[in-house]
């Protein structure tokens, strides 16, 4: 009798999609200048596995992101992070993003992060408060 279960080494390999284990937060705030690292963590698939390494990438606002000077993706033991350098861009790096994991067995995408200049948080506030500056006042 022929069994459908791959057999690797004698261990019977279970198939088995990614799972994450820790995502992005779900709001990061950055000061100009600053990088930032956003992890994508997936949990450890169990001994006797077979082999079933994970690919992962970015994207912001959906798209999907390569790697240059603003973002760059650093690989680990149990995930992967996207370092975001935001010195290398003269505008603000903001907008919205995820991690998508995958192997032969499926998908996983992480929680949406959003990532925002800290001193556009500030000055929303401000507004949102009725408050009202003038140039003479510091914040």
């Amino acid at each position: 009798m022929h069994s459908s279960v791959p057999f690797f080494w004698g261990v019977a390999a279970i198939s088995l999609p990614p799972v994450l284990d820790h995502g992005p937060p779900p709001h990061v705030l950055y000061n100009a200048g600053e990088t930032k690292n956003l992890p994508c963590k997936v949990k450890p698939l169990p001994q006797g596995e077979g082999h079933q390494e994970p690919h992962y990438e970015w994207f912001r606002n959906g798209l999907k992101l390569e790697e240059n000077a603003l973002y760059s993706f650093h690989s680990q033991e149990d995930g992967t992070s996207l370092r975001i350098s935001t010195s290398a861009s003269e505008t603000p790096v903001e907008g919205y993003f995820q991690c998508k994991v995958s192997n032969e067995f499926g998908t996983a995408m992480s929680n949406v992060s959003m990532l925002q200049a800290a001193g556009k948080l500030l000055l929303f506030y401000i507004e949102a408060s009725g408050i009202s500056l003038n140039k003479k006042e510091e914040l």
